[in-house]
């Protein structure tokens, strides 16, 4: 990618890398690495024209690729809306970049 002058690195972190919640501090404190680690890497790469990138989903409804799941409690975002994030962010100009994205359930 240095060699190329071009490139993207995307991390999957989680919300919980944000924001700690009660029980979760072992999860919590991986993602705030993970956030740590994209931002560092982003400050080392960014004059390479290198973008990187953090999406950060809350809670997924992981059933949501099942026949029927069922009833779901509120509207939680799927796979699927945290691929099409990467692919947006992905396929921007490349004058632009997305450094950190959080993608939220209208009603979870």
């Amino acid at each position: 990618m240095i060699e190329r002058r071009a490139g993207s690195i995307v991390f999957i972190s989680s919300t919980s890398g944000k924001r700690a919640d009660p029980g979760g501090s072992a999860y919590a404190a991986s993602k705030f690495g993970v956030m740590g680690l994209a931002h560092s890497l982003l400050n080392e790469v960014r004059r390479h024209d290198i973008r990187v990138v953090v999406v950060s989903p809350s809670a997924i409804d992981t059933r949501a690729a099942t026949p029927d799941p069922g009833p779901v409690e509120g509207v939680k975002p799927h796979a699927s809306d945290v691929a099409a994030t990467v692919l947006h962010c992905l396929t921007l100009p490349a004058r632009t970049m997305i450094r950190d994205v959080e993608i939220w359930g209208t009603n979870p």
